[in-house]
Order: C-alpha cells, then structure tokens, then sequence
C-alpha cells in the first residue's frame, strides 16, 4: 500500500489596503502597523509631499499619474496615487498642494492644500 505524505504550508491572509482620498482631508484615520495604504487624489496637479514621518508611514513608490480617458489637456483631470504602508506604531501626516485647478485656473486657498494625519498602532 503506498504511503502519501502532504506539507500544508498556511500563509497569513493579505491586509486589505486602507484607501486614503480627497474626502478625508483634515481628519485623522487608524491603521494597524502592516497595513498598505493607498492615497488617492482626484486631480493630476497635486503634488504629494510624502510622509511627515517615513519610521511610522513609508513612501513605497513614486506618485502614479492616471489621466482620465478622454479628458481635455490643462484641466488636470484624473488621479494621482502615491502607494505607502504603516512600518510601525505613531503617526504621520501626509500632505500635498497644488495651486493650479485647471488650464489658466488657479486654485481657491481652500482647494489648494491637503493633509491626513495616519495614526499607527500595534
């Protein structure tokens, strides 16, 4: 009779990647140290400043540019995505500024600045 032996190598799940936009400027959001994160502009003109704190949220890749499928040149539409994670426990800001809005269209002072501060914990 012959005698089959099975290895079952069990790997922890993925960590969802927490999704940082345009809706949650001025406010503070959460994450787990691990977790991916996602900041996710809805215009082309912004221009990610990083993270205030790189031992507690990570820059993991340079900003990708999406410009939105048929959009006109000089109005600035689609995304721009900067990839990060949470390295370890504390906290950062991540902030970017544009100061153009659209082809000869400067920004109003309230649309010109974006700032999220990620809390990290264990």
């Amino acid at each position: 009779m012959p005698f089959w032996s099975v290895t079952v190598n069990v790997l922890p799940a993925p960590v969802p990647t927490t999704v940082i936009t345009n809706a949650n400027n001025g406010q503070t959001v959460t994450v787990r140290a691990g977790t991916p994160i996602s900041l996710v502009l809805d215009s082309t003109y912004w221009k990610s400043d990083g993270s205030s704190n790189p031992a507690a949220v990570a820059v993991t890749g340079a900003p990708v540019y999406h410009p939105l499928n048929g959009g006109i040149p000089g109005l600035g539409t689609g995304t721009v995505t900067v990839a990060l994670e949470a390295v370890a426990p504390g906290h950062s800001v991540l902030s970017a500024s544009r100061t153009v809005c659209g082809e000869a269209l400067a920004c109003r002072l309230s649309e010109q600045h974006f700032s999220v501060t990620v809390l990290v914990t264990q």
